[in-house]
């Protein structure tokens, strides 16, 4: 007995994942303006219905690529932060050089990230929350300066 199913069926059981993961891939081969969730679905296999069961429109897909872009940046910016020592200087340092290079290596998924497509940012709180996250470790290193006499504040 033959199995006619088709190869291209998804069985997943995580979607969103993997509507996630394709979009990403085709942000960084397009722009966020021709992503489409009836394109992701012909992409991955599903019903062209099945992704608005995790996302209600374009923009909430959006946010989450961008929610996650974060999530890699914060912990990009960790590694960075951990692998530099105790010295807040060269943790200032080695977390703008992860920053940069992360912005180099994902120019459309960082681009996302910062740009007007996610906004209002109060309209998606996980977003909100990782962009806080990553802004929260730079204001940890440079508190941590201050306490320790590295940083100083000019008032002029």
């Amino acid at each position: 007995m033959t199995d006619n199913t088709s190869t291209k069926s998804y069985h997943h059981g995580n979607l969103r994942a993997e509507l996630l993961d394709t979009a990403i891939v085709q942000l960084r081969e397009t722009g966020a303006e021709d992503l489409s969730l009836r394109a992701l679905a012909r992409a991955i296999g599903v019903s062209q219905t099945a992704p608005y069961r995790h996302f209600a429109d374009k923009g909430e897909l959006l946010a989450a690529m961008a929610t996650r872009g974060y999530r890699q940046l914060l912990g990009a910016l960790r590694q960075a932060e951990q692998s530099a020592g105790e010295c807040p200087q060269e943790q200032l340092v080695a977390v703008a050089h992860a920053y940069v290079d992360y912005a180099a290596n994902n120019p459309q998924l960082f681009k996302l990230m910062f740009g007007p497509a996610v906004q209002p940012a109060h309209k998606y709180p996980e977003l909100r929350e990782a962009s806080r996250d990553t802004l929260q470790l730079v204001q940890e290193i440079l508190q941590r300066g201050i306490d320790g006499g590295v940083f100083h504040f000019d008032d002029d």
